[in-house]
């Protein structure tokens, strides 16, 4: 018998049925809101059936006609919420058998437009039996709609528009961690919440929602401050560099709204220096570290990689393996990161419409190389990683680390997410005087690219903004000066390892070859500052003519050539010359500030 039994009014059109789970052949004893179903629907679910009514010819005292009721099914059903997206919409639905075997799952909402769609979709999930008329599916459908309340589906996990966090084990909200039911359901303003990739029914599947699984909030009493200074030890300034891009990162979808970019972090170095060890630390805040995607692999298609990116957001993606042959098309995706330019797709119904695959999270590239795209680098933060080999204090630092992450950081990911309010209300009235010290430490070194500038301010005010909220172990001035080190050395390979390298390489390819003569083409000028004059118009002809055979790359259009050349650290001016007998214009070039070994074979001509 249920809890609540409820006595039938003695005027009551409904005739109650025998209970057939019942030895001793007693009615079904509903309760008021069982009651209340059967007179407005027809219908009601008791003990996981679900009964409908018809005419029993029967009359009561009254002489109204009674209406018997029939199960139909051998389970109950409710539909938990109605979900809708941009492209379609979906229904959290639980049935229970008679047996009590309960499934949870989504369904598109087609499924309830037919009775013979409705049948198929739950005999699909097991012991799930309805022998319904059409008289009997339209009263369900109306009891089910009537009684279905709005949802959310969270098939994003990370920062969530109504500024909670979705782990795929629990949710982050006003500064406490809650956990959902083994429906993966949880209930945040009144609202029920859906996360699929929780649902019960897909824990053992190991096809389902993998990386997913991964992204777990785990209490193990580890704190940010512990895990932090763990990192700065062991990874030095390269891990001070790296958790201040992961705090930024955790805020990355205000900082792109107030900015409309957000740098890429991009780690070079030789092998065993420990990039992957560093950005795995990175990612353990979120759970899991997430595998890898290698930039080289055919196994991770550029859709894939896409997919990744917007799998979560205000996470850490990780892409290793760069190398500078990657195609071009590579280092034109990896730019698009940078402002977020979503992958366009069909629209599912095959109009001249797309949908757009956002990028909902940050990236850290490791490799090798450094990259040869000059508009790749400006768009990075670059740090380099040249130390290979440790002492035993520092193996034993390493190991206490690795200790931390095997138990689990990603509990103390609250610390940050609790300071977001504050971050939001502070954040733009420091930026413009954290800008100009950023401009300012940097132009002692030479550099005035604004893009370089802007990219570490977007850090390093992230951390000025949060400095006197958490425990960090370095000060922002400490950053500032690190920030002054890379971008030193950035600058300095931009040129060396760029497109401008390749153009003076085909330059010198040239004058080996004669294809430019002395005197004619170019001259040379030794005095006190050594230059070289070149008359630009001939020798870009023999830059796009060479270009494709000794780099298999297209040739720089003149325009931008031009103008990543007046930016050149050895750039002296455009002038009018005489070379040769005749007068021309002609770029002069710097050879003191130029390569060592094009210098040394241009003076010894």
């Amino acid at each position: 018998m249920q809890e609540n039994k409820f006595l039938l009014p003695p005027d009551s059109i409904i005739k109650l049925p025998i209970d057939p789970d019942s030895f001793s052949f007693e009615k079904v004893a509903i309760n008021k809101k069982q009651y209340d179903d059967a007179v407005n629907y027809g219908l009601f679910i008791y003990n996981q059936r679900i009964y409908s009514g018809f005419d029993s010819k029967e009359q009561n005292a009254k002489g109204q006609n009674l209406i018997g009721f029939n199960p139909i099914s051998n389970f109950g059903i409710e539909v938990m919420s109605h979900m809708n997206d941009e492209n379609d919409s979906k229904r959290l639905v639980q049935i229970n058998n008679i047996k009590n075997q309960e499934v949870t799952f989504e369904i598109q909402s087609n499924s309830f437009t037919t009775y013979n769609a409705f049948q198929v979709m739950v005999e699909s999930f097991g012991n799930y039996y309805i022998d319904a008329s059409s008289s009997d599916f339209k009263r369900l459908k109306k009891y089910l709609m009537d009684n279905m309340r709005q949802g959310t589906m969270i098939m994003i996990l990370g920062h969530q528009t109504g500024e909670y966090w979705c782990f795929n084990n629990g949710v982050i909200e006003d500064g406490r961690y809650r956990s959902y039911d083994e429906n993966g359901c949880i209930e945040i303003n009144g609202k029920l919440v859906y996360v699929p990739s929780a649902n019960s029914l897909y824990k053992e599947n190991d096809h389902k929602f993998i990386n997913q699984k991964r992204c777990n909030y785990i209490m193990s009493g580890i704190s940010f401050e512990d895990w932090a200074f763990q990192m700065k030890i062991v990874h030095r300034n390269h891990g001070m560099l790296g958790i201040s891009f992961l705090i930024s990162a955790v805020f990355t979808d205000y900082l792109f709204k107030t900015h409309g970019f957000f740098p890429l972090l991009f780690i070079y170095g030789e092998a065993s220096t420990g990039k992957t060890m560093m950005v795995q630390s990175l990612q353990s805040l979120f759970g899991s570290p997430q595998p890898s995607m290698s930039i080289l692999s055919d196994a991770d298609s550029p859709k894939a990689r896409i997919r990744k990116f917007a799998e979560f957001r205000n996470m850490l993606v990780f892409l290793e393996e760069y190398r500078a042959s990657v195609d071009s098309k590579i280092n034109e995706w990896l730019k698009s990161i940078y402002n977020r330019i979503p992958y366009g797709r069909a629209t599912r119904d095959y109009s001249f419409h797309t949908d757009n695959v956002p990028f909902n999270s940050s990236v850290a590239i490791t490799g090798n190389d450094f990259p040869s795209d000059d508009a790749l680098i400006t768009r990075c933060i670059v740090d380099e990683m040249h130390k290979s080999s440790f002492d035993e204090f520092e193996r034993k630092e390493f190991d206490t680390l690795v200790k931390m992450l095997d138990k689990g950081v990603s509990g103390c990911l609250s610390e940050i997410l609790n300071l977001r309010p504050y971050f939001k209300d502070n954040y733009k009235k420091n930026y413009p005087i954290t800008r100009k010290s950023v401009a300012e430490a940097f132009s002692l070194k030479g550099i005035h690219n604004s893009r370089a500038i802007e990219n570490n301010a977007v850090i390093l005010n992230s951390i000025i903004t949060l400095e006197n909220k958490i425990r960090l172990p370095y000060t922002s001035k400490q950053l500032l000066d690190y920030m002054v080190t890379c971008a030193t050395r950035q600058e300095s390979r931009r040129f060396n390892e760029s497109e401008i390298t390749r153009f003076w390489d085909i330059v010198l390819y040239a004058i080996r070859n004669q294809s430019i003569s002395k005197d004619v083409h170019y001259k040379i000028e030794r005095t006190e500052a050594n230059h070289i004059y070149i008359v630009f118009k001939i020798v870009y002809l023999e830059y796009a003519k060479n270009i494709k055979t000794i780099y298999n790359e297209k040739a720089l259009p003149k325009n931008t050539l031009t103008g990543k050349l007046k930016i050149y650290p050895a750039f002296v001016a455009n002038k009018t010359v005489r070379i040769g007998s005749n007068v021309v214009k002609a770029w002069v070039f710097n050879l003191d500030k130029m390569e060592e070994e094009f210098k040394e074979y241009i003076l010894n001509l």
